[in-house]
């Protein structure tokens, strides 16, 4: 989630991977190019899914969208979702367990499809072949992240969440002014 959704896609390309899940991550950004070098082993990975809200701005649905078409582009196997009417961080444990919170019905809808998807990818036939994909990975050296590249995406993060904290959006989706989410003690 966040800057784990780009930590996710980070490792598949550093790493072959069964299968990949990315929630939020701003690291789409890099993978518009069919032709980066940023796919790394993501090319020879298994299946990508990704879970994105229309109101985010990092990243945005345009970036969703650049990521999409370079996954078409290079034929691979992916489930890419924006939802309608949520933004960053629309995931959390509170609406998923409380079926009266406004965004109960897409937080259980995509976690299902999650489990779906991760479920399917890891079974067999499918799990088979991206497990043989997983054991053939390239001997070389991994694909390696330039540090500014890594640095922007961690700091892109921490501004999402900063900002959020202070407009009460993203993360803080949901509450009203001056009202804490129920994990954050006020000192």
């Amino acid at each position: 989630f966040c800057f784990g959704g780009s930590q996710s896609l980070i490792f598949s390309s550093r790493h072959r991977t069964a299968a990949t899940v990315t929630c939020y991550g701003t690291y789409v950004k890099e993978l518009h190019d069919p032709d980066a070098a940023a796919w790394g082993e993501l090319k020879g990975g298994g299946p990508i899914m990704g879970i994105y809200g229309e109101e985010d701005s990092a990243p945005s649905p345009a970036d969703v969208g650049g990521f999409e078409t370079a996954l078409l582009t290079n034929n691979m196997s992916h489930n890419i979702t924006v939802y309608a009417g949520v933004g960053h961080a629309f995931l959390t444990p509170e609406a998923h367990r409380d079926a009266s919170h406004p965004d109960h019905g897409t937080v259980t809808g995509a976690w299902d499809g999650i489990e779906a998807f991760l479920g399917d990818a890891l079974s067999e036939p499918a799990g088979g072949a991206a497990r043989r994909a997983v054991a053939t990975e390239t001997a070389g050296a991994p694909h390696v992240v330039p540090f500014w590249v890594s640095l922007r995406h961690r700091l892109e993060c921490a501004y999402k969440c900063a900002s959020d904290h202070f407009t009460h959006t993203g993360h803080w989706h949901g509450l009203k002014g001056g009202e804490v989410p129920p994990q954050v003690e006020r000192r």
